[in-house]
């Protein structure tokens, strides 16, 4: 008996012996078969059992691990690594309650430092796991000068709106502005992060010329949508509806359905797409017969090369009258270019570069000579920024606009100065 006992004794620690080796070799497979073994042979050993519980654990066997490390707690249950593991395995459960639970009863133990401060990290990460609302807020103030104010404002959005306006052809007046911009982003997680999700955002731009206020602009822009992120794609289709008032008076209200895609192809390439359909509606009586139906369709490419980031954007826009009116040069296709380029600069600055090439190419024709109208719209933007801390910095910008139209009261170039604070919460 003496004999027998201590032949299965080696055996026991031969295959405990083994099974450990294997672990820490990374074999896990092999070490969960062989721990298999010695726990069949002795299943009072608390060690074959927590490390049979870590084997089953890198497998992914979560509730076979743990099984074995409530094994352990039966022998000890003060035994702060197997409560650990307790937790970690919980968490792979996606059951946080049970995780904390565990994670909060170590800390009460009064564990080693270094133990104390990794349970806080991972308590950390449970609340970020177990969050679901999302709120960031981000403030520009801007000063600037416009030395062609009777053409469009220099705003991108703006342009869209008002260039089918007859302008000014008068010479050039310049005027400073102020300006504010205040966006809000609000996420809500319908499940875990990276699922299902409402994306909600609201975006307000505001400008006011010194001493010129029929030239002020003020854009409002609010989106709701639900998103879905998942791995490297990101699928968002919200509803916007968008407001603009021009010197003080309504000018119009649009209401869009985007639907946008966003997929990382690698660690260094990025692409989106989107297309939009929207309703313009005008406030004045007189304008109803300029109220529009837009389509648009656009792609989108990001790459980083050294740290050297570049965009590429190309969108094709067919709007039309959505009634039959008098009104000229209202329907029209739409070709739109954009590059982009960023780099930081030996952590001083940031310098952003942009060109934008816009073709505009109407229906109606401007006489027999010039036959239909066709725009030509440039714009060259340089921006150099500045962190000042983690969430303030401050940027400078100049940005050029040329548009050559055969339409002679649309052709214009003006250049637009701006300094800009920015606050990110």
């Amino acid at each position: 008996l003496l004999l027998t006992t201590s032949l299965l004794s080696a055996k026991d620690n031969f295959l405990l012996k083994e099974g450990v080796s294997l672990f820490n070799n990374k074999n896990y497979k092999e070490s969960y078969e062989s721990l298999k073994k010695a726990f069949k042979e002795d299943m009072s050993n608390p060690q074959v059992s927590y490390y049979l519980g870590r084997s089953a654990f890198e497998l992914g066997l979560y509730e076979k691990a743990l099984i074995a490390y409530e094994r352990v707690l039966v022998f000890d249950e003060n035994h702060l690594r197997s409560k650990l593991e307790v937790g970690r395995v919980y968490l792979m459960l996606k059951m946080f309650d049970d995780a904390k639970a565990e994670f909060y009863e170590i800390l009460e133990a009064n564990p080693p430092k270094a133990v104390k401060e990794n349970v806080k990290k991972i308590l950390t990460s449970i609340e970020k796991k177990e969050k679901r609302t999302f709120l960031n807020y981000s403030v520009n103030l801007g000063v600037g000068y416009d030395d062609n104010i009777n053409m469009n404002p220099g705003k991108e959005i703006l342009i869209e709106y008002l260039q089918d306006e007859e302008f000014n052809v008068d010479d050039k007046k310049s005027a400073s502005f102020v300006q504010e911009i205040v966006g809000i982003n609000h996420i809500y997680d319908f499940g875990e992060i990276g699922g299902l999700h409402l994306d909600n955002s609201l975006n307000v731009y505001n400008q006011n010329y010194i001493d010129e206020s029929d030239y002020d602009v003020f854009y409002t822009s609010l989106s709701t949508g639900v998103g879905y992120l998942k791995n490297d794609y990101k699928i968002v289709v919200p509803i916007i509806y968008d407001k603009v008032r021009y010197g003080g008076n309504s000018l119009l209200d649009s209401i869009a359905l985007k639907p946008k895609f966003s997929k990382q192809i690698s660690k260094t390439l990025s692409f989106n797409s989107f297309f939009k359909y929207q309703r313009k509606m005008y406030k004045k009586e007189a304008d109803k017969g300029r109220e529009t139906d837009v389509k648009e369709l656009g792609v989108g490419f990001t790459k980083n090369i050294n740290s050297h980031y570049f965009d590429f954007s190309y969108s094709f826009l067919d709007e039309n009258k959505r009634r039959s009116s008098e009104d000229n040069f209202i329907n029209k296709d739409l070709h739109n270019f954009k590059i982009g380029y960023f780099k930081n600069i030996s952590n001083l600055f940031n310098l952003n570069l942009q060109y934008n090439f816009r073709k505009s190419q109407y229906s109606d024709i401007v006489d027999e000579e010039t036959g239909k109208r066709v725009d030509n719209y440039k714009s060259y933007l340089v921006n150099l920024s500045k962190k000042l801390n983690k969430s303030a910095s401050i940027s400078l910008g100049y940005n050029s606009i040329d548009n050559n139209s055969n339409y002679i009261p649309i052709a214009y170039d003006k250049g637009i100065y701006t300094f800009n604070l920015n606050i990110n919460f």
